[in-house]
Protein backbone atom coordinates (compact mmCIF):
# COMPACT_ATOMS: atom_id res chain seq x y z
CA UNK A 1 0.00 0.00 0.00
CA UNK A 2 2.92 2.52 0.78
CA UNK A 3 4.64 1.72 -2.33
CA UNK A 4 1.34 2.63 -4.47
CA UNK A 5 0.73 6.23 -2.37
CA UNK A 6 4.04 6.83 -3.03
CA UNK A 7 3.58 5.92 -7.11
CA UNK A 8 0.54 8.22 -6.60
CA UNK A 9 2.59 11.05 -5.11
CA UNK A 10 5.69 11.13 -7.72
CA UNK A 11 2.86 10.61 -10.49
CA UNK A 12 1.54 14.27 -9.01
CA UNK A 13 4.70 15.70 -9.20
CA UNK A 14 5.07 14.20 -12.57
CA UNK A 15 1.75 15.54 -13.90
CA UNK A 16 2.53 18.91 -11.97
CA UNK A 17 5.90 19.40 -14.29
CA UNK A 18 4.11 18.73 -17.26
CA UNK A 19 1.07 21.63 -16.75
CA UNK A 20 4.11 23.87 -15.86
CA UNK A 21 5.46 22.82 -19.24
CA UNK A 22 3.48 24.20 -22.58
CA UNK A 23 3.37 20.34 -23.70
CA UNK A 24 1.31 19.42 -20.84
CA UNK A 25 -0.98 22.41 -21.35
CA UNK A 26 -1.37 20.89 -24.91
CA UNK A 27 -2.05 17.67 -23.68
CA UNK A 28 -5.46 19.37 -21.12
CA UNK A 29 -6.31 21.24 -24.05
CA UNK A 30 -6.21 18.23 -26.32
CA UNK A 31 -8.01 16.09 -23.57
CA UNK A 32 -10.81 18.52 -21.75
CA UNK A 33 -12.85 18.96 -25.15
CA UNK A 34 -12.45 14.89 -25.93
CA UNK A 35 -13.92 13.99 -22.03
CA UNK A 36 -16.92 16.68 -22.19
CA UNK A 37 -18.05 15.31 -25.68
CA UNK A 38 -17.57 12.12 -24.10
CA UNK A 39 -20.33 13.21 -21.58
Amino acid sequence: MRQFIHLTAESRNIYRYWIISGRGRLLVLLYLPEKSLAG
